[in-house]
């Protein structure tokens, strides 16, 4: 089974449902105003650690950065604000208790994985042994002209990608482990990594090969609960 939290607009996220629907997956599809809703619950222990829940949903793939209560819509901007970031900490307690059913680990300000910026992508990058095109901190860095998005399912290209040199592929798997995410999004100019994305746009071709892994890991957690 693969749940998915993502806005109702989200192509990708479509995208993906169709094709994982196709391959016999069962397919949740879930609004951010739908998974904080009146009577949800989450617990930690004494030590504070989010306590392993039932994962009756499979897979957790979410789409969205953060999460707005409903009943805080019509607030003040200083009261949606807090609102948003109290319910985005529980969200990321509550994910973290799901353990490896969560598609990406998320962090404390972004639902969808690492929240980083350009620069500290492309460090990440050159940690693992990338080359990349240098970003400046704390200054405006646009994107190179010409530079293409990779697809990368559990540490491997999508098919169709063009960003990379096969040589590279070891090093784009450790940038993936690197950020906890079996789904991600690389930006590649002149060869070298230019940005990252948790939450990339994912187009049909990217939508089968994430669907395709989204089969094989519900076919393994059938095989290990049996």
């Amino acid at each position: 089974m693969l749940t998915i939290v993502a806005d109702a607009f989200d192509g990708g996220a479509l995208l993906v449902a169709r094709a994982a629907r196709r391959r016999g997956t069962p397919v949740t599809l879930s609004t951010p105003a739908q998974l904080v809703r009146r009577g949800w619950a989450h617990r930690v222990d004494a030590h504070g650690r989010p306590r392993p829940e039932g994962r009756g949903h499979g897979l957790l793939w979410v789409r969205v950065a953060a999460v707005s209560p409903a009943p805080f819509a019509a607030a003040a901007a200083a009261d949606r604000d807090y609102a948003t970031a109290e319910a985005t900490a529980l969200v990321v307690s509550w994910l973290y208790g799901q353990g490896s059913s969560v598609v990406n680990r998320p962090t404390g300000a972004d639902l969808t994985g690492p929240g980083w910026d350009r620069p500290a992508w492309v460090r990440a990058a050159a940690r693992v042994g990338l080359p990349v095109v240098p970003a400046r901190l704390g200054a405006p860095s646009p994107l190179p002209a010409g530079s293409v998005l990779e697809l990368v399912v559990d540490g491997r290209a999508a098919p169709g990608a063009c960003g990379a040199r096969q040589d590279l592929a070891p090093g784009v798997a450790r940038l993936a482990e690197a950020a906890g995410c079996r789904l991600l999004g690389v930006v590649w100019s002149g060869g070298a990594v230019a940005d990252a994305t948790p939450c990339p746009p994912v187009d049909a071709v990217g939508a089968e090969a994430f669907a395709r892994w989204c089969a094989a890991e519900a076919g393994s957690e059938r095989r290990w609960s049996a």
